[in-house]
């Protein structure tokens, strides 16, 4: 069984030590001949495999998702001399590292670019260009109005947290908006328990959707049955069956990274003073005492974060599965693949996914999970797709909104520093603020309140 299981995530920025990642420039031209020859070796699967006609004109390359673009090397060592930096593990021009701020400047360029189509077997994904396409630059000025911002999320008043909602497209980079979301209220129909889960679409968004309407339908079931069984192994084993299942469905060619933080109501033994039992309470329970406590679960496969604020301090409580990161490397090899220019067989950023069928043999669903007991000092934590987090760090996520009660108002500023800095992804930020005065009451039949992707019910 492939899974990690972690008491108490600590993920300090612990990431943030690698190097600055750089976007690598737009490729000038895609004959097969010009590609790498393991990338070729992984494209040319046959005649039909590869189609070399003119191919109609396109005005924006706003949808090659940069998780799947071939990474072409430049020969034009001026205006694309960032091109195919080894840590690099996006395709674009416009990007600030994650954990440093970006200075680059950016130059107005024309690029000549073959009047090339390429079909790519196994991601079913056609890339099209036109001789002499022009790639301007943008003003820096964040389009904030076209922001799609979600109602206020419906919660229970008594559920000890109230949660936050923001979403972008970002028109200046995407044509599409491939993300998804969903947040519980009442998870399983306990009053103080929550679900919280994103899901950053690539190659498409059906997958990203699907799961945002059913991973936590799976994931009800598999706690239901499972009651005595840890729950980061529940949670590894509903994205393992969330896999399959994605790969079931005909046409499924797209795949998601995922973020799910689950904050349950548990029972706990009063005379464990290593428990933190600031956000519970105890119960008079036939003639025992009977002790409550909030922990987060959290687990996440791919580059899509969770970050809890910790006394003000930025703990991550997830890990980034990428091509640049060595343990993914050598497993990746283990299993047959390569990584080259920090993607998954020359092709996919992220090491672990839900979908992606044509890679299922190196790109895996299972997560990364950590188990974190809620403490009277733990004000708030932030789940976002990478789109926020390519362009800020951990610690400046938490201090832009540290002292704002309002989660919903939180959400939105984040989104919008995100693009004033410039990201060049779907954004995604969703904000669950903690109540320390919380107490459970006991009350077991609370209603759900259930968002998907935008769409409130309830159950």
């Amino acid at each position: 069984m492939i899974y990690e299981r972690h008491q108490t995530a600590i993920h300090k920025d612990s990431q943030a030590k690698t190097p600055p990642h750089q976007r690598s420039s737009l490729p000038l031209s895609l004959p097969l001949a010009a590609l790498p020859s393991p990338i070729a070796n992984q494209i040319a699967g046959g005649p039909a495999d590869i189609d070399m006609s003119p191919a109609p004109a396109v005005t924006s390359l706003d949808e090659m998702d940069d998780k799947h673009s071939v990474v072409i090397p430049s020969t034009d060592s001026a205006s694309h001399r960032d091109a195919h930096d080894p840590e690099s593990d996006h395709d674009s021009d416009l990007h600030s590292s994650n954990h440093t701020s970006s200075n680059n400047s950016h130059h107005n360029a024309r690029t000549n670019i073959n009047n090339t189509k390429l079909l790519l077997p196994d991601r079913h994904l056609t890339i099209e260009f036109e001789n002499s396409l022009s790639i301007p630059t943008h003003n820096a000025t964040a389009h904030t109005e076209d922001a799609i911002h979600s109602p206020r999320p419906l919660c229970d008043p008594k559920a000890g947290f109230a949660i936050g909602f923001a979403e972008d497209r970002n028109r200046r980079h995407r044509r599409t908006m491939e993300d998804a979301h969903a947040f519980i209220s009442n998870f399983l129909d306990v009053q103080g328990q929550g679900y919280f889960a994103v899901f950053d679409g690539h190659a498409g968004k059906s997958a990203a959707e699907w799961c945002g309407q059913h991973l936590h339908e799976t994931l009800e079931i598999s706690l239901q049955k499972n009651t005595h069984k840890p729950t980061p192994e529940v949670l590894n084993e509903c994205f393992v069956s969330t896999d399959k299942q994605l790969a079931e469905r005909p046409g499924m060619h797209s795949g998601c990274t995922v973020a799910v933080a689950l904050l349950r109501v548990e029972d706990t033994d009063p005379n464990d003073a290593s428990i933190p039992d600031a956000s519970s309470t105890l119960k008079a329970n036939g003639g025992q005492h009977m002790g409550k406590r909030r922990v987060l679960y959290t687990a996440n496969a791919g580059d899509a974060r969770i970050v809890l604020c910790r006394n003000g301090v930025a703990e991550r409580l997830s890990y980034d599965h990428k091509g640049s990161d060595v343990p993914e490397q050598v497993r990746i090899s283990q299993s047959g693949g390569f990584v080259l220019n920090n993607r998954v067989n020359g092709v996919l950023a992220v090491t672990r996914s839900l979908g992606d069928c044509a890679m299922k043999e190196w790109v895996i669903g299972n997560p990364y999970t950590a188990e974190t007991p809620i403490c009277e000092t733990d004000d708030f934590f932030i789940v976002a797709c990478d789109g926020l987090w390519d362009v800020c760090t951990d610690q400046t996520a938490v201090d832009l909104v540290a002292n704002i009660q309002d989660p919903q108002k939180a959400s939105e500023q984040l989104l919008a520093y995100a693009l004033e800095q410039w990201s060049t992804d779907n954004l995604s930020v969703m904000v669950v603020r903690l109540d320390p005065n919380w107490k459970y009451d006991g009350n077991t039949c609370a209603k759900a309140i259930v968002t998907t992707s935008g769409s409130s019910s309830r159950d």
